[in-house]
């Protein structure tokens, strides 16, 4: 079964190498500072930002999802200032 849950500050050390994983697929170099600066301004503020879920599967980390609110279908533009 696969779990899904928003990322909090313990869950960082298992979030960076996957964030990592993606980011090599994509073949750019953010360094690991920024990944987790990143991931922490999630974390500080899901209203503004947006949102992080990773998913367990077995309680491992096998996947992550990054959400931003930056646009909004039922004003078709962007909703952030």
């Amino acid at each position: 079964m696969i779990e899904i849950a928003r990322v909090g500050e313990g869950d960082l050390p298992e979030l960076l190498p996957l964030m990592r994983r993606y980011c090599d697929f994509y073949e750019v170099t953010p360094s690991d500072d920024d990944l987790l600066e990143l991931a922490r301004a999630l974390i500080a503020d899901t209203e503004r930002d947006g949102v992080q879920l990773l998913a367990r599967s077995g309680g491992e980390a096998v996947g992550f999802a990054t959400i931003y609110w930056s646009w909004a279908t039922t004003i078709a533009r962007a909703s952030m200032s």
